[in-house]
């Protein structure tokens, strides 16, 4: 009897969960939540973790259900730039590539979503590279392909590193 009457509020409640888990959530402070993961989770399970405390600006957007896609954007100094491509084994790339391009550009229906993804104005400043890696892994993926524009800032002042912007993307199953 006992059973009769959990089961119902059970099974909705397991419903709610599974549906819910593939929501995209908009926080009170612009922050995307996808799938249930923040960007500062997103770039700990996809870049690096912890989050080193020179990485700031940090926006994302994507999806995490049954693989990954997601979008980041950071202001990073060149010697984290510098480290990630090292550790990921990116390599250098025209970002005039069709591939690239391809791949660095969102689906329609994340868009609306991210404002904070300029990438066509991020191409034609003089000082941009791209770098791609076919596969590699991480927290969330064996199977994962990474790529990102890095667009330079000003130099920081107090200690004449360069600054860049960073577009990162991923896409894993």
């Amino acid at each position: 009897m006992i059973m009769k009457k959990l089961f119902l509020p059970l099974l909705f409640l397991a419903i709610l969960i599974t549906v819910g888990a593939g929501c995209n959530v908009q926080t009170n402070d612009n922050r995307i939540v996808a799938g249930g993961n923040t960007p500062p989770e997103m770039f700990k399970a996809i870049i690096a973790d912890p989050i080193p405390n020179e990485v700031r600006s940090l926006e994302g957007y994507g999806e995490t259900s049954q693989g990954h896609n997601i979008y980041l954007t950071f202001i990073a100094p060149d010697k984290f730039i510098k480290k990630i491509i090292g550790v990921y084994g990116f390599k250098e790339a025209s970002c005039d590539d069709k591939k690239l391009s391809a791949l660095l550009t969102p689906p329609a229906g994340y868009v609306k979503k991210m404002s904070f993804w300029d990438i066509q104005s991020a191409k034609s400043h003089a000082k941009v590279i791209c770098y791609l890696q076919d596969t590699g892994s991480n927290k969330w993926s064996s199977n994962a392909e990474k790529e990102f524009l890095i667009d330079h800032l000003d130099d920081d002042i107090s200690t004449l590193e360069p600054y860049w912007k960073v577009y990162f993307h991923e896409t894993g199953i």
